[in-house]
């Protein structure tokens, strides 16, 4: 018995170790404004993104009187469209959330039928098939009814409208829907048993989970054994669901991305069958966790470059115990002695649990100058009525108004020895001899007083050769207002145009706690638009790179405009919301500001002459 209590004890400290850590991971408490009682025999949360890019999560629609979920198929009839989309815009005032699910087709194909049928209900894609299935629905046409906030089936079968009728009264179900006929929904799901956790499930969480969650690192949990893996199962299911892990959020519908770590729909069926089939591994004999995987080279690595300069802090920094410390800034010894070609950055740092992201910036002048300087900014419009309106802020901005054309930023989120910064594309980061190199810190505290050391290590060349020189460009909107409580806001930035041909080399979206997407927008000379990147589901604790980078680079040609626009949930229905009843403004402080933004790094383009 005795026993018993230390191990629950032990479990309960543990836990409270990892919400901590989760916690410090988005830079601040997780807080639900509404406590959600879903019901024992609810449908688990999920997120799926919709056939126009639009993301949804079921828990987010906890206020809603109703969901109905009705399963589509390109292969089936959609003669109701016209009825779906009533029930849509009759029901939806009434509080009632009306969606279908496509578990078979591609988005192409989904578009198309869509538009052709003049359907306007958001189609959530499940091409891992797991949401369906835990959905139970198996016929197109088959509809599910779940109450918002428990998340319980309250009427299944062909949509009955006389049962929402009910629930929008909020009179109990008690008609009963008649079977669907629509084609049956063709599962790819393989029988019970099939599963090996040694040849199929191990080599997934190495490829892309243990990466990162291993022994040492800062993101617990750590996923060392096979026991390790099995008491997280439940954890692992649920970031499964919802496409919380692993952490990339791109829409690979609008492009490919060298750095894509996410999941194959086969393998994210593959591992929730597993877990639901109890986790089972095939002998007690060996675990191949234990013993590192043979991990593919990543495209861009700082293998075969040679290190060129290196510089570090003059000293370590003190970091207060609690709260979020506002950006630091640090001259990295002295002017450059001579050019330097930078192909790749190694951000050492003693501390990388005190780090949220480092900048390094290339500047003509040293500090003291931008530090003197920066007091002439104080005033400007960007931050007169932000509480946020502080020193360092216009330190930023005396460094950007001043540089010049080979003004470059480089940008590193979620720091750690693995995450080298490399250029690609015959690209480099131009130190010009008697530049300075500035590092922007931003630190979050731990719960004690820490100390931190940066040092940059450079890895490149001393001459230009075939390099071209990687400059920073943001396209951003500082002046927005987000009202309290709104469930999807978005801002929009002005339009930045290009008087030159360049090539994108990757996109880093910002936003703080109630961002929700970004995504960036290219206006051609002739006038059209098209989206050239897009983050559906946003979240700030997922910063942990150096952005995406486009397969291959997105050319920019000179005339066009690019805009960026921002989608915030600033309602209680936002669980990582500080609070839904503020209304926030542009600032750095991630929990009582925002930001709307995304980074490029460009180069000109070769034709171009540059």
């Amino acid at each position: 018995m005795h026993s018993k209590k230390l191990r629950l004890a032990l479990v309960l400290v543990l836990l409270a170790t990892i919400s901590g850590t989760a916690a410090w991971l988005i830079g601040g408490p997780i807080r639900a404004h509404r406590r959600v009682a879903v019901s024992p025999n609810g449908v688990p949360d999920f997120t799926l993104l919709d056939h126009r890019g639009v993301i949804h999560q079921l828990s987010r629609e906890a206020d809603a009187k109703a969901i109905a979920v009705i399963a589509h198929s390109n292969a089936g009839p959609i003669e109701s469209a016209r009825s779906i989309n009533d029930l849509h815009r009759l029901n939806g005032p009434k509080g009632v959330v009306v969606w279908m699910i496509n578990a078979e087709d591609d988005r192409a194909a989904i578009i198309k039928q869509a538009q052709a049928s003049g359907l306007n209900v958001p189609v959530l894609m499940d091409p891992s098939q797991i949401v369906t299935k835990a959905l139970g629905l198996t016929r197109a046409g088959e509809t599910v009814i779940l109450h918002g906030e428990t998340r319980e089936v309250l009427n299944r079968g062909a949509l009955s409208e006389p049962a929402l009728a009910q629930i929008v009264s909020g009179k109990p179900v008690t008609v009963s829907a008649a079977p669907a006929d629509g084609p049956a929904i063709s599962f790819l799901f393989q029988p019970p048993g099939k599963i090996s956790f040694e040849k199929t499930i191990s080599p997934i969480l190495a490829a892309k989970c243990v990466t990162c969650h291993r022994q040492n690192s800062k993101f617990p949990p750590y996923f060392s054994n096979y026991e390790s893996v099995r008491s997280w199962a439940a954890m692992i299911r649920e970031t499964l669901f919802t496409d919380r892990m692993p952490p990339f959020s791109a829409d690979t519908y609008y492009g490919k991305y060298l750095n894509d770590i996410s999941l194959a729909p086969a393998e994210k069926r593959l591992l929730v069958q597993w877990i639901d089939e109890g986790a089972p591994r095939d002998s007690s004999q060996g675990d191949p966790l234990k013993s590192p995987h043979p991990r593919a080279q990543p495209k861009r690595s700082l293998s075969g470059m040679k290190m060129v300069y290196s510089v570090e802090m003059a000293e370590a920094v003190k970091i207060p115990p609690r709260g979020e410390v506002v950006y630091r800034y640090f001259q990295m010894g002295g002017a450059a002695p001579r050019d330097i070609w930078a192909r790749g950055i190694w951000v050492r740092t003693t501390n990388p649990r005190q780090l949220h992201h480092e900048s390094i910036m290339i500047t003509p002048n040293p500090l003291a100058h931008y530090m003197k300087r920066a007091e002439s900014f104080r005033g400007d419009d960007e931050g007169e009525d932000n509480e946020d309106g502080h020193v360092p802020t216009w330190t930023l901005m005396a460094m950007e108004n001043e540089a010049d054309s080979r003004y470059a930023r480089a940008q590193v989120w979620g720091l750690g020895r693995a995450q080298p910064i490399v250029y690609r594309e015959n690209a480099a980061l131009f130190i010009p001899k008697g530049y300075y190199v500035i590092l922007e810190s931003h630190y979050m505290g731990t719960g004690k007083e820490e100390t931190e050391k940066t040092q940059l290590q450079f890895y490149g060349a001393y001459e230009q050769g075939r390099l071209r020189p990687s400059r920073a460009v943001r396209v951003r909107s500082v002046n927005f207002e987000i009202p309290a409580g709104v469930h999807r806001h978005v801002v929009r930035t002005e339009p930045m145009k290009f008087d030159r041909d360049i090539e994108i080399l990757s996109f880093l979206g910002h936003m703080h706690m109630r961002g929700r997407s970004v995504k960036a927008l290219q206006r051609l000379p002739d006038g059209s638009e098209k989206v050239i990147v897009s983050i559906p589901n946003f979240y700030f604790g997922w910063q942990t790179g150096t952005g995406l980078a486009p397969d291959p680079p997105i050319k920019v040609v000179a005339g066009s405009e690019i805009r960026v626009e921002c989608e915030y949930d600033n309602s209680a229905m936002n669980p990582n919301n500080p609070d839904p009843n503020k209304t926030v403004k542009f600032g750095q402080t991630h929990d009582r500001s925002e930001m709307c933004k995304i980074n490029l790094q460009v180069v000109d383009s070769v034709r171009s002459g540059h």
